[in-house]
């Protein structure tokens, strides 16, 4: 918990134009926001040849189980007058998955992006993870009457797993227009899109072993001899910036757009296709464990122990996490805008998951000044995701703000909210 709830800086993420769609954002993305989300768009003209980004916000935290509301029943003197009753407890362990409680906190900050022509630049910091805890048994014996029978033994061996890592994220990217004929498949046009993106790790903290273990035993016959043990064991390696910066990498992501009957755009993007980050400065190795034993007849062999260590261990390398990223947007006319959109996460590395994501987005322009943004996504890690979004266009100066709640469409009765908010200057 403590992990995920650690300062975390994003710079690509998502930003304020991206999450007004719920992120389905590939093929609609142009300019500087190309830069972030589709390299490839920025082979497209633009109005502005020169655009200039200055610091951006991101705001983001959520988890998988809980609401706004449901916090406000449970967890508030307000909402329950300082006592659950059993309806409650049932109630509050029904609100918890069997795979785990997932936590996610992000604050983000782009530093610093340019676009020129059909190459862009960026400086930012970036982070990425998440933890989970397979907590929901340990809460029902907690919050439910527990009979310690003689027998009773209780062990997850994973029990907790996840991780994040910090860095800081330099970035180029190029997008081209190829330059030939395509109406044997009656295409417009087709361009392609490569980002570099040199990585310095600042922090990395990678959950190797998180462990439980309840149980009542006995060392003989008598009731003078039982003894109920209880012990948590967490394993982590670990790289902190106390002598110089621990990791250094990188990765590339490629894409492909191709523009049909001039109204359709399909887009194709492999997000850190190839890459990593080698940690090799401080390393080491977390190792806390706590054990205590409670004694019928208070004598026994078996003795507390209470380790909070760190040892030096070898460099490591941690991958980043791959997804696959397909695209299509329709334009009906020159107000509105239909976009879809289909993600594959194809590593689980920092709390990416696999499960597939689709989303839906649509962008209406009622007057040339404004863009009102709004989008749906279903799946992945977030399940589902609403968000609402606007974009000013104040000649050269672009303002995008976004909201977005997670599995609801109403802010109380969602687990998470994210904000966004971007200035963009073109010349």
């Amino acid at each position: 918990m403590l992990m995920a709830l650690s300062a975390s800086l994003t710079a690509q993420n998502f930003d304020a134009a991206g999450l007004g769609y719920a992120r389905n954002y590939l093929t609609m993305s142009h300019g500087l926001d190309a830069f972030s989300r589709n390299p490839a768009n920025l082979a497209y003209d633009t109005p502005y040849k020169l655009a200039i980004r200055v610091p951006a916000l991101n705001l983001s935290i959520s988890n998988n189980a809980i609401s706004f509301a449901d916090y406000e029943r449970y967890l508030t003197f307000k909402g329950n007058q300082g006592e659950w009753s059993d309806q409650d407890r049932q109630n509050f362990l029904a609100l918890i998955p069997d795979d785990g409680l997932r936590l996610n906190a992000n604050v983000g900050v782009g530093l610093f992006a340019m676009k020129l022509d059909q190459f862009a630049f960026g400086l930012g910091m970036v982070a990425e993870g998440n933890v989970s805890a397979r907590v929901k048994q340990l809460l029902g014996y907690a919050l439910q009457d527990l009979n310690f029978t003689s027998d009773f033994n209780f062990r997850e061996d994973e029990l907790g797993s996840g991780g994040f890592y910090s860095a800081i994220k330099l970035s180029a990217a190029y997008g081209h227009l190829l330059d030939f004929n395509y109406r044997d498949w009656d295409l417009d046009d087709i361009a392609v899109g490569v980002r570099f993106n040199a990585l310095l790790g600042l922090a990395v903290a990678d959950i190797q072993q998180a462990s439980g273990l309840v149980r009542r035993g006995t060392n003989g016959s008598n009731f003078e001899d039982e003894y109920l043990m209880v012990r948590g064991e967490v394993r982590a390696r670990v790289a902190t910036p106390e002598e110089q910066i621990p990791g250094k990498g990188y990765s590339l992501d490629f894409s492909a757009s191709a523009r049909w009957q001039k109204d359709w755009h399909f887009s194709l993007m492999l997000e850190n296709a190839v890459g990593g980050i080698t940690w090799s400065g401080v390393t080491k190795e977390l190792l806390f464990v706590k054990q205590d034993t409670l004694f019928a007849n208070g004598d026994s062999t078996l003795n507390p122990t209470d380790t909070d260590t760190l040892r030096d261990i070898a460099a490591f390398r941690t991958a980043l996490p791959t997804n696959l990223i397909m695209g299509a947007s329709y334009r009906f006319n020159e107000e509105l805008t239909f976009a879809a959109q289909w993600r594959q996460g194809i590593t689980a590395e920092f709390g990416n998951v696999r499960a597939p994501e689709v989303g839906l987005a649509v962008a209406y322009t009622p007057i040339s000044l404004i863009t009102l943004r709004s989008g749906m996504t279903f799946g992945g890690r977030d399940v589902f995701l609403f968000a609402l979004g606007l974009g000013a266009h104040l000649g050269p100066l672009q303002l995008d703000a976004a909201y977005a709640s997670r599995q609801s469409l109403w802010p109380t009765s969602s687990n998470g909210a994210v904000f966004s908010f971007a200035m963009t200057l073109g010349l």
